[in-house]
């Protein structure tokens, strides 16, 4: 159990943080979402969009959990939305390491998202006599995995509000995994 596994809604910076982080305290860095891509060897983060909602992505997703299983030693593991809230790769997780929530408000995330036009993916949610009722996939993304807060609170070890810069929130999550590396030496220590 010497891997930090983050999780949360799409935008709360599992990614940005945990390159950071990995970089700070020199472990290794992996994405499920950019694995999974290459694995199924998509070109880009438009057609991992279209693959969300096909089983295929979630079967790569599954095998990407997998191989990380594997990997010894201790990292850092952002996972998509998705991976902690599937039946089959949430015992994966918590068998793996220590499961960080990155909780951050939902309407932060919307408006960085609007800011930084990242939203620029569109999807057509409703096409109707008053005319076609077109939403932003990463919104709407938000949206649909923020109803599942209790789920990943549920599943999480640790929960770290990501509510400040980015740079308090790398410090933060820094903090937690320090103490975390502390502890579990601690515990050998204690055994040996």
């Amino acid at each position: 159990m010497e891997k930090y596994i983050l999780i949360g809604i799409p935008g709360c910076g599992k990614t940005t943080l945990g390159e950071k982080v990995s970089e700070r305290l020199k472990l290794p860095f992996f994405d499920t979402d950019k694995m999974t891509i290459d694995h199924l060897n998509l070109d880009d983060q438009i057609e991992m969009l279209r693959y969300k909602t096909k089983v295929r992505f979630y079967h790569g997703q599954y095998d990407t959990v997998k191989q990380l299983e594997e990997h010894v030693g201790p990292a850092i593991i952002a996972t998509g939305a998705e991976v902690a809230l599937m039946p089959q790769c949430a015992p994966l997780l918590k068998k793996m390491g220590t499961l960080i929530y990155i909780k951050r408000s939902v309407e932060d995330i919307i408006q960085e998202a609007k800011e930084r036009e990242r939203s620029h993916i569109h999807i057509v949610i409703h096409v109707g006599d008053d005319g076609v009722d077109v939403k932003s996939a990463g919104v709407e993304a938000v949206k649909l995995y923020a109803k599942e807060d209790s789920q990943y609170r549920d599943i999480a070890d640790v929960i770290l509000d990501n509510d400040t810069s980015e740079e308090e929130g790398v410090n933060q999550l820094t903090n937690v995994i320090e103490r975390l590396m502390k502890m579990k030496q601690t515990v050998k220590e204690g055994v040996v």
